[in-house]
């Protein structure tokens, strides 16, 4: 995995190590999940799981995953994931730790991450959603040259059970390249 950098992080590959910090930063904090609906750090095993499998996928060149660091100190993780080869388009995702909300970190290595991808990577499109009333996911997918294509009412199921709107964004290669 390249490692990626930027005025003040550093995005790193992630690490079979990295599963406790995961849940600890992700998983153990239920403001984490408010506006995903799924947690896939929700427990030690789980968080150790999922690396695992995600090292799978980036060995296979199906994924990509990252540990964002700032000052040396892990602030979340950003990846990308569902890759389609025939059209050379993946899905962006990131959280950063709650502790570290606000100082532009998702905003910064969300814009590295894009052109990564649509450069280095020579992928043709990148796909984002968020829960509509995550203001601040959206202005994240926005910075990084991210366009609001649909809102698809109902789109997300929430861990209550209820629906909430949810808005897909994209970007192409001739957006940005």
């Amino acid at each position: 995995m390249k490692e990626l950098r930027t005025k003040r992080l550093i995005l790193r590959g992630v690490v079979v190590e990295d599963a406790a910090l995961l849940y600890r930063g992700l998983g153990c904090d239920p403001a984490m999940s408010t506006y995903t609906g799924w947690n896939p750090y929700s427990t030690l095993e789980a968080a150790q799981q999922k690396v695992e499998n995600d090292l799978v996928e980036v060995e296979q060149g199906k994924l990509y995953s990252w540990i964002i660091t700032a000052e040396g100190t892990p602030v979340g993780t950003i990846g990308a994931y569902d890759y389609d080869p025939d059209s050379r388009s993946i899905e962006l995702g990131y959280s950063i730790f709650r502790t570290k909300w606000g100082k532009g970190y998702a905003s910064e290595a969300a814009t590295a991450v894009v052109s990564y991808l649509l450069g280095d990577a020579g992928l043709h499109r990148i796909t984002a959603w968020c829960h509509a009333g995550n203001a601040a996911s959206a202005r994240v997918l926005e910075k990084a040259g991210m366009k609001l294509v649909r809102r698809v009412p109902g789109g997300m199921e929430q861990y209550d059970g209820t629906r909430a709107d949810r808005l897909e964004y994209e970007t192409w290669c001739s957006d940005i390249c």
